[in-house]
């Protein structure tokens, strides 16, 4: 793929010609780099940053098309690129150099420009003119490489530069190269090198524990019989002490479950007491305060139902006397008009009846006149009748403040009824009297004063008897009235306020109940926040201290184990020297003499043990050979007739010999022995240290229970609720959760015991077999050895 450049100004490219004269053969890529812009090549591909790929086949007949700015010497760096030869599919430099494409000849040049070659001219082929052409390719190659020198010197200087910052570049591409594959050699050959590392160690760990597993069940097959009568001993043992421990721990439990409930009772006593006498308190006090709310409330509301009573009936009767007052007055307008009317006509008869009767005797006697009052009588009697038969004011409220306002009203209209009628009075005196003094000239004022006096307080002493009559039975009606509002009132008031309470009373019950259940929901929240909190805890102690019980346990057992195995491996090659010897000894003894070495096995049977392997002396228990010295025997002195028996020296020989077998046997029982001895005292010793251990397990988690015990009373006394925390050493935190839920009153204390039932059972089994469980209602863990266990910690 080709792309850019001047085409028609092709220069050609011999990387071919650079790649034979360096020797680069194989399997290569070439990358051309530094191509400038406008540029290009007639074959490879170009990568657009100014570089070309280009393989083998591209470089036949392979052209630089330069710009079209006319720099045609502008240097190329030609980059080799090889497989990598470790077989990682990664391509290195081989090789970097710098190619200046290079222009056709300047002759070749100037003949097609000039038409002149090696074809014959117009004229024949003669030369005459020869010498110009010569001069002027002369001249235009002078200046060609002029031109050509300039542009390769700055070529030349533009390609140093450039060069340098390639190789520099280049040097930190190649470092980093070979840096990394150094680094990736180095870890292929530390994953081969840790590969075969494993393999070795995979093998001589399988080989290791095929020799140990062999050594163990021999071992094991040693200690069968002497562990099993430990065993028994120890089962009879432990079972007497389990049996004596229970006895005295159900004694103890039941002596604390016994004070544990009587200190439960008691303070349960105390705490309901102090409870009930809080909530009275509190009760009372807020009965008081709701009473005063209810009587203020009432009152305000019973001032208001009056204030809007009372303006009601005010309202009622303003109407109910205006509706009356015009009634009445258009009433006694027309009574009065009737009785006018009728005073007038009876007033005029009777004057008339007068004057004549008074002219028919005024000569008579002037001092017996006598003045008619009659008429003054009539009319006081029709005002009387008016007024009595006047309608009553029907007022059927037997309110107070409607009395006041019918009594000041009767007694408004009484004034007003009197002030009519004393102006009536008064017209009709005024009017009698002008009358009667014109009628009658001689009638005396002294007389008419004395009857009108007589008169008037004779009305004045009526209308007052009438008056306060009146006022008096309108006084006890309203009273009456009164006493029967405020009794029906003060009923009314008493069942709402029974009403009120009763209700109030069982919205107090209800929020004390939903606040005790709420309370009891978040102690039983918080009690469950604690417990999973401690079987958490307890359970990673457990873990821990099984840990750590475990790495001390297989540490004495592998030193006790090793111990055992030496013994038993120095007895072993004790024995086999001891064999040794023996059959040394009955060589020697069958080559001096068969037959006496046949007949002193029975004789030398007496003296020590049978034939079979005879352990060697103490010396060969560290590894060293026997020695003579070891057996401090004395040699026989020969007596005369051991001298004349030519065999006498043999048999003494041989006497020794069997003296030595003895000795050696007894060393090597003795050996034998002192090994038993060490293995049984290191045994004891191990069964010491594991029952310090358990002890000391057992120390530890009495004071984890009873730190567990105080952190939740901490926890119950920071929520601000204090509650009775029983926790007993004999059960631990299960007693104690026990009790306290006993306290709390969330399940019955015949749940309770039935869980302390079933806790007493289960530490007993526990006990019986040595495990380590957590139960399911008390998470409690007790620390047990399982009778079995002695073999795996030795």
């Amino acid at each position: 793929m080709s792309a850019g450049g001047d085409r028609t100004r092709a220069i050609p490219l011999d990387i071919a010609g650079e790649l034979a004269a360096r020797d680069l053969h194989g399997p290569i890529s070439i990358k051309v780099e530094n191509v400038p812009v406008g540029s290009g090549l007639s074959a490879g591909r170009n990568n657009w940053d100014g570089t070309w790929s280009l393989t083998i086949d591209d470089l036949v007949d392979l052209h630089f098309y330069p710009p079209e700015s006319g720099n045609d010497a502008c240097p190329l760096t030609i980059r080799v690129l090889g497989a990598d030869a470790d077989g990682f599919n990664v391509a290195s430099t081989v090789a970097l150099f710098d190619l200046v494409p290079a222009a056709p000849d300047a002759t070749a040049v100037d003949d097609e420009a000039t038409g002149t070659g090696d074809e014959p001219t117009g004229d024949g082929g003669a030369g005459g003119n020869a010498e110009e052409p010569a001069a002027a390719l002369a001249a235009a190659q002078r200046s060609w490489q002029e031109a050509a020198e300039k542009r390769l010197a700055a070529a030349m200087s533009a390609w140093a530069q450039e060069e340098e910052q390639r190789l520099a570049e280049a040097r930190a591409a190649w470092e980093a190269e070979a840096e990394r594959r150094l680094h990736q050699a180095l870890a292929a050959h530390e994953a081969e090198a840790a590969r075969h590392v494993a393999e070795a160690r995979t093998a001589w760990e399988s080989e290791e524990k095929a020799r140990l597993a062999a050594a163990e069940a021999r071992w094991r097959e040693a200690e069968e019989q002497r562990l099993a009568e430990a065993r028994a001993a120890w089962e009879q043992e432990e079972a007497e002490r389990r049996a004596a421990e229970r006895a005295l721990w159900e004694s103890e439990v039941e002596k604390r479950l016994r004070e544990a409930e009587e200190e439960w009772h008691r303070h349960e006593a105390a705490r309901l007491d102090d409870a009930r006498a809080t909530w009275l308190k509190e009760e009372e006090k807020r009965l008081g305060i709701a009473r005063a709310g209810w009587d203020e409330e009432w009152l305000h509301r019973l001032e208001t139902e009056k204030a809007l009573w009372e303006k009601a009936a005010a309202e009622r009767l303003a109407a109910e006397r205006t509706r009356w007052e015009d009634e009445r007055e258009a009433e006694i307008d027309a009574r009065l008009a009737q009785a006018h009317v009728a005073w007038q006509a009876e007033e005029a008869r009777r004057l008339t009846a007068a004057r004549e009767a008074w002219e028919a005797e005024a000569a008579r006697s002037r001092d017996d006149t006598e003045i008619e009052t009659t008429p003054d009588a009539e009319v006081e009697a029709g005002a009387e009748i008016a007024l009595e038969t006047a309608p009553p004011v029907s007022v059927s409220d037997p309110d107070a403040l409607v009395a006041a306002a019918r009594a000041e009203w009767e007694d408004e209209t009484a004034q007003r009824i009197a002030a009519a009628v004393a102006e009536a009075e008064e017209r009709w005196r005024s009017e009698s009297e002008r009358r009667i003094a014109e009628a009658v000239a001689a009638a005396t004022t002294e007389a008419v004063a004395e009857a009108k006096a007589t008169w008037e307080a004779e009305r004045a002493r009526e209308s007052a008897g009438d008056e306060l009559a009146r006022r008096a039975a309108e006084d006890r009606r309203i009273a009456e009235a009164v006493a029967a509002a405020r009794e029906a009132w003060q009923s009314e008031e008493t069942e709402r306020l029974g009403k009120l309470k009763a209700a109030l009373t069982a919205e107090t019950e209800s929020r004390l109940a939903a606040a005790r259940a709420e309370w009891e929901a978040e102690m039983r929240e918080r009690l469950s926040e604690a417990e999973a909190l401690w079987k958490a805890q307890e359970a990673e102690r457990l873990a821990r201290a099984r840990a750590e019980w475990a790495a001390t346990a297989e540490a004495r057992l592998s030193t006790v184990q090793s111990a055992y195995e030496r013994a038993a491996r120095e007895a072993r090659a004790a024995s086999e020297r001891a064999a040794a010897a023996q059959a040394e000894i009955q060589a020697r003894l069958r080559t001096h003499d068969p037959a006496p070495a046949a007949t002193s096995t029975p004789g030398a049977a007496a003296h020590g043990p049978g034939p079979g392997p005879v352990p060697a002396p103490s010396s060969t228990l560290s590894g060293e050979p026997p020695h003579m010295s070891d057996f401090p025997i004395a040699s026989p002195v020969p007596s005369q007739a051991d001298a004349a028996d030519p065999h006498a020296a043999e048999r003494a020989a041989r006497r020794r010999e069997m003296e030595l077998r003895r000795i050696a046997a007894e060393k090597a029982r003795e050996a034998i022995e002192a090994a038993k001895c060490e293995a049984e005292q290191a045994a004891r010793e191990i069964e010491e240290r594991r029952r310090q251990a358990r002890t000391e397990a057992r120390r530890r988690a009495e004071e984890r229970r009873r730190q567990d015990a105080r952190r939740v009373k901490r926890t119950l006394a920071a929520s601000g609720r204090r509650r009775r925390w029983s926790a007993t050493i004999g059960f631990g935190i299960a007693a104690g959760l026990a009790g306290y839920l006993i306290v709390s009153g969330t399940i019955d204390p015949a749940t309770v015991w039935q869980r302390l039932d079933g806790l007493q059972r289960q530490v007993a089994e526990e006990i019986t077999t040595g495990e380590v469980r957590v139960l399911p209602a008390a998470r409690d863990p007790v620390h047990r050895s399982r009778p079995g266990s002695t073999t795996r910690a030795q």
